[in-house]
């Protein structure tokens, strides 16, 4: 059963999401009942890539599924005003191309009250591209109790210095440059296309803060912050430079992070086209021993207490 729902953020922007619902709330076998399933920049609840086949396969093993929009979805969309701060800084203008990265956390938090307030104990996030980085960097930024667990698929790492190094760092620096120019001048919503880390449309407010050498959103800076049990899964076939560091380093990254996990899927493009199963079979087998990981820390405490 799928039904649509909506919640309002602290900072008052709306949020559309579909939620469906399998077996009832605590039937699951696995240790979570429920995934809130965020997408990555410019997308949507509703963009079936990755979540439809990924959400039939949840649903399966007993979990329910959440699909949800954040302020990044789409391009360019508005909202009213109202008495909301952040909708007045960009006359109610959000998107892709406005949104602030670090306001994220308003819309994972107002996602996790709704499913609180619905009767889910076990919740679990999933995020997916940027809405992966944006999972590691709430996640990071505090603890919440709620959130038993939380899987980042495919995050692209934003460091300012591996971007101007990479092919196509010149036009990264033409643009960042412009980007500062527009914002120096006061025209900080001002748009600019732009074709390096990817092809798209960012305000200069927004491109500035999410990829300048402050390097507030790079993943791999955050995840020692992070004290929620992590999954970080990356396709084999992905090329694009931001994914390189994880592709080299991934199983080094998580093993100095208790309760992280790394899984690389074979043949699989950034949205594990075909190869779902793969990802959720990988994701099912660390969830497994997340679950197991307190009996065995039950059974070698006992085995201590016997030895003395």
């Amino acid at each position: 059963m799928a039904e649509l729902v909506s919640t309002v953020t602290g900072d008052g922007v709306r949020l559309d999401g579909l939620l469906y619902r399998g077996a009832s709330i605590g039937d699951s076998s696995l240790s979570v009942d429920l995934f809130i399933c965020h997408h990555g920049v410019g997308a949507n609840f509703y963009d079936p890539r990755l979540y439809a086949p990924l959400g039939e396969l949840l649903l399966a093993a007993g979990c329910d599924v959440l699909r949800v929009n954040n302020r990044g979805h789409d391009l360019v969309y508005s909202q009213p005003v109202s008495d909301s701060e952040t909708l007045r800084r960009t006359r109610g203008r959000l998107g892709a191309a406005f949104e602030i990265v670090d306001d994220c956390h308003h819309d994972w938090k107002a996602w996790i009250d709704f499913a609180s307030a619905a009767g889910y104990q076990r919740i679990g996030v999933w995020g997916h591209s940027l809405g992966a980085v944006k999972t590691v960097h709430f996640l990071a930024e505090g603890f919440d109790a709620r959130v038993c667990l939380a899987i980042a698929s495919s995050p692209p790492r934003f460091c300012h210095e591996q971007m101007r190094e990479a092919a196509g760092g010149a036009e990264f620096v033409r643009d960042y440059s412009r980007a500062q120019m527009l914002q120096a001048s006061g025209e900080p919503d001002a748009l600019l296309s732009v074709t390096i880390p990817t092809f798209n449309v960012f305000s200069a407010r927004t491109f500035t803060d999410k990829y300048g050498p402050e390097n507030r959103y790079d993943f791999v800076t955050r995840l020692p912050k992070v004290r929620t049990p992590l999954l970080i899964t990356l396709g084999g076939q992905e090329r694009d430079s931001g994914y390189h560091t994880l592709a080299q380093t991934g199983d080094t990254l998580v093993k100095r992070i208790p309760g992280a996990g790394f899984a690389l899927i074979p043949g699989a493009n950034h949205w594990y086209s075909g190869l779902t199963g793969e990802l959720w079979a990988a994701a099912r087998t660390w969830i497994a021993g997340i679950a197991l990981a307190p009996e065995q820390a039950r059974k070698q405490e006992s085995t201590t207490e016997k030895m003395k």
